[in-house]
């Protein structure tokens, strides 16, 4: 993300448990014009969990950046409206701990769960539910709400890195060698759509950007 923005972000949650973050990080120093910096936090139209940073709750100490306006990541729209009516293109959810030391070498683990192409998936990549996403899931959900007044969607304005994965909190939960808390450990979540290409498959709508290739090494 850039040392300047992360220690920024940082800084500010520091002390803190469950306040958003400011909606844009300080401006980044001038660096050489081959290496262009396009980050924003907070996704267009999020109104919830992907519109600034935070934390689960007060339990956790784990933030959650939504990044946007990624140059490098899938640039397609994937609209997914029986689920949500967030944007796709650009964004990644990064995870890190308030207390990470910019100035040391960051352990990064990247997830490729933010494909969009399965109908039953009760949710589309990182993005947030709306207050009723269709899904077979949620469908069932219904069926048992049928004898209940003031049925509410047990996944509406959820997120599935929070919610399925629990990327945040398996982070948070990983010690290093002394048994303490790795704080130089990070979790980097890209937005997709569609599936994901890999090498040898027919072509396809390739699911994290041109010519990512998703094969197992």
């Amino acid at each position: 993300m850039g040392n300047t923005a992360t220690a920024a972000l940082i800084g500010r949650m520091r002390g803190r448990t469950d306040a958003p973050l400011a909606q844009r990080p300080p401006a980044e120093p001038k660096l050489a014009e081959s290496v262009p910096l396009q980050r924003d936090v907070g996704w267009p139209k999020a109104t919830g969990w992907n519109k600034t940073a935070r934390t689960i709750d007060s339990k956790h100490s784990m933030v959650r950046i939504p990044l946007a306006g990624l140059a490098k990541q899938n640039q397609d729209p994937s609209p997914n409206k029986e689920k949500t009516d967030e944007e796709a293109a650009g964004e990644a959810i990064v995870w890190l701990r308030p207390d990470l030391d910019v100035s040391k070498e960051v352990l990064v683990l990247v997830h490729l769960h933010g494909l969009t192409d399965r109908s039953a998936d009760p949710f589309a990549g990182y993005r947030e539910n709306n207050a009723d996403p269709k899904t077979e899931e949620s469908a069932e959900a219904r069926k048992v709400a049928k004898e209940k007044k003031g049925f509410v969607n047990p996944l509406a304005h959820k997120v599935r890195d929070v919610e399925r994965d629990r990327i945040g909190q398996q982070v948070e939960a990983v010690e290093d060698e002394s048994k303490v808390a790795d704080r130089q450990l990070i979790a980097v979540l890209p937005q997709g759509t569609g599936k994901s290409q890999k090498k040898g498959e027919p072509p396809q709508k390739p699911g994290f950007g041109k010519n990512f290739d998703a094969t197992p090494r």
